[in-house]
């Protein structure tokens, strides 16, 4: 039976969440005990795998150090995941549980180190982050949109010109910056970051950054600001603050501060 340990591993290398999913027995429940996390049926394992593995900027490259016991219908392996995130490696040990019922998988139980998972999940936010300031940076709203969750909550806590307080939903973000993007009038050259930080919860970020750009009607140089805070689960953002320096952008673009 350890062969399921092996398709188990080949899904995930190649982030196949469809077919991790076909693994499983149609009333089957996997569990993430240290998370808290409990998912019940094919389909519901299903949507969780390929939500996961498609917005995840972790990238597994080998599972290694593989102990493989094997007791009845179930399996238990502890293992290395050697991942990488934004071209750094990391490394968290793993332990899984599986109960077999006729040839699959009926229940998964995945018990993964927490202070490597920790890190990784900090990581995993910054580079969210980071992808977010490259979507500014070309401002493509189809981008930036898509680091949502669908029922992500975009907060503008400061002053904005449109009168706009928060943005609710992945669609309802792209539609506005689609607007709001549209024919720009500053060419932002590159987007750097000021500071970034890492909250205890490893989900929450927050980072200031300084875009340098220039006025495309005359050419001159620009610089601002902004503050983002942002919590992101399973690799898309679920909640942003967005604190932009609305004076700022007025003074670069020679317009009233106020202005509605």
């Amino acid at each position: 039976m350890s062969a399921i340990f092996e398709r188990f591993e080949a899904c995930s290398l190649q982030r196949d969440g469809n077919a991790f999913a076909e693994l499983f027995t149609d009333d089957a429940v996997m569990t993430f005990p240290f998370a808290g996390q409990r998912f019940v049926g094919r389909d519901a394992i299903r949507t969780r795998a390929v939500t996961a593995w498609g917005a995840s900027p972790v990238t597994v490259r080998e599972f290694a150090d593989r102990i493989v016991v094997e007791h009845g219908d179930e399996v238990s392996v502890e293992y290395t995941a050697r991942v990488v995130v934004e071209d750094a490696p990391h490394e968290v040990r793993i332990v899984l549980r599986l109960r077999m019922r006729d040839g699959r998988i009926a229940e998964m139980r995945e018990y993964l180190d927490p202070t490597a998972l920790a890190a990784v999940r900090g990581a995993t936010t910054v580079a969210v982050l980071h992808r977010y300031h490259e979507a500014m940076r070309t401002k493509s709203a189809d981008a930036l949109a898509d680091l949502y969750a669908p029922d992500a909550v975009h907060e503008f806590p400061f002053f904005m010109a449109n009168g706009r307080h928060e943005l609710v939903g992945r669609e309802e973000i792209r539609a506005s910056y689609r607007a709001g993007w549209a024919n720009h009038p500053l060419e932002i050259g590159a987007i750097e970051d000021a500071f970034v930080y890492v909250a205890a919860d490893p989900e929450v970020v927050t980072g200031q950054f300084r875009a340098k750009a220039t006025l495309r009607a005359t050419g001159s140089p620009v610089e601002i600001t902004g503050l983002l805070v942002l919590r992101v689960h399973n690799g898309q953002i679920v909640h942003a603050r967005d604190f932009m320096d609305a004076l700022g952008v007025a003074h670069a673009l020679g317009r009233p501060p106020f202005s509605q």
